[in-house]
């Protein structure tokens, strides 16, 4: 009896081992397939903004985005398990898109235009690539939702020749043509300081119940916080947590830095419009300062909306609040305040050298401006004041283009993807 309980316990053990061999192999498979994806996909929006630069700055900086990411693709490409067996079509675009985009960007440098034919390939390599992009996602779909990835697996670890995978990529392959032989939050959404936080300079450090008051003065008293741990990130936070909620506290100041209240989806009975303005009023009542928003999406039956402090009639992106509003209820159930907290201050906005006009002149011609305004954009070092020109393109699409108020250099430029679900950039 004991033998077959040792026995027992050893089978089990072994396929333990075995099934977490296979997750791990099917994790990494995984992980490719949205490596490749996301490069695929930030290689076709950065073709599409290509169209539109004028400047050798901004081509330079879109031809580096757009090598680094073929070397990306390249390389999550190589990791599928596709035997013997070589894409010659794929990795000759990703080879050639990469070493188009470089010729160009010194091309522009040089002082040369790109003309009609160059701008004619760019447009065919964005469409080719979009069509890869698009074959990469539907595969990762099915892949992803099936048992293909243990069928996968098992045919590998068992010396099988049935890898489906490999014959779906080569599928795909066949369809590549026409292309050159030679191709939301907000904008500044994700843009963080590593510095101290200006905001926290001089502040007290506050207590655990102190936090845990500043938690019930934002979002009521109907939540019962239990103290988690203390975070020692780059803003040190108390972490609270609550049946199914959870928030974080500085430290320092005692401000809210995050709060998320996960919700069951249920029928929707509210519009952005109507998200937008509860939020908006929710913000107000906490900070005696103007925001802005005009980025948002939904997900799982929440309006997630990006606001920016407004100083007078500059948009400071730096200053970030994003805010989740359930439409069923119309409810706060997000809201994470590091961009504002790490970034907040008084800024001195100088004369602007350029005007309106001047900076309108350096749009391409391929462009309609719909609205302008100003804003400070962040940078790596600092920010810059900018002239921002919502635009529509060629072929119906919305831009947003960044030209520096005392250089008119192009700084940057973001294609605007809107859907049922929300407004994101690219």
């Amino acid at each position: 009896m004991a033998f077959l309980v040792v026995i027992t316990l050893f089978l089990g053990k072994t396929l333990l081992k075995n099934q977490k061999y296979k997750d791990q192999i099917k994790y990494a498979y995984s992980r490719s397939f949205e490596i490749l994806n996301s490069s695929l996909n930030n290689i076709t929006i950065n073709l599409q903004k290509a169209t539109y630069i004028t400047t050798p700055l901004q081509m330079s900086n879109i031809s580096t985005e757009i090598f680094s990411e073929t070397i990306v693709a390249k390389q999550a490409l190589n990791e599928f398990p596709t035997g013997e067996k070589i894409f010659d079509s794929v990795n000759k675009f990703l080879s050639q898109t990469g070493n188009y985009l470089v010729y160009l960007s010194k091309q522009v440098i040089s002082g040369t235009k790109i003309n009609d034919n160059e701008y004619d390939n760019l447009k065919k390599l964005r469409n080719v690539s979009a069509k890869i992009s698009q074959a990469v996602a539907t595969m990762h779909n099915k892949y992803n939702n099936s048992g293909y990835w243990d069928n996968e697996i098992a045919g590998e670890l068992e010396g099988l020749n049935n890898n489906s995978l490999a014959d779906d990529f080569l599928l795909m392959e066949e369809t590549l043509s026409d292309y050159p032989t030679l191709i939301y939050d907000g904008p500044y959404a994700d843009h963080r300081v590593t510095t101290k936080p200006t905001l926290l300079s001089g502040v007290q450090e506050v207590s655990e119940m102190r936090a845990r008051d500043e938690l019930k003065n934002m979002f009521g008293s109907n939540y019962q916080w239990v103290f988690s741990q203390i975070n020692n990130g780059n803003i040190p936070a108390y972490e609270f947590y609550c049946d199914n909620a959870y928030a974080s506290v500085s430290l320092d100041g005692g401000y809210v830095l995050a709060f998320r209240e996960i919700i069951d989806e249920s029928e929707v009975t509210i519009g952005y419009n109507q998200a937008m303005g509860i939020a908006g009023r929710f913000l107000r009542n906490k900070f005696d300062k103007n925001f802005t928003t005009s980025y948002y999406y939904v997900d799982n039956g929440v309006c997630f909306m990006n606001f920016a402090s407004l100083q007078e009639d500059v948009i400071c992106y730096s200053d970030l609040i994003k805010v989740g509003v359930d439409l069923s209820t119309g409810k706060i159930v997000f809201y994470e305040a590091g961009g504002y907290i790490s970034n907040h201050t008084e800024r001195i906005v100088d004369d602007k050298k350029y005007s309106y006009s001047d900076a309108k002149n350096i749009l391409s011609d391929n462009l309609k401006i719909l609205s302008y305004a100003i804003a400070l954009i962040p940078t790596e070092a600092s920010e810059k004041l900018c002239y921002e020109f919502l635009c529509e393109g060629e072929d119906g699409e919305e831009i947003l283009i960044y030209i520096n108020a005392n250089t008119l250099q192009e700084e940057q430029i973001f294609i605007l993807l809107k859907s049922d679900g929300g407004t994101l950039v690219k």
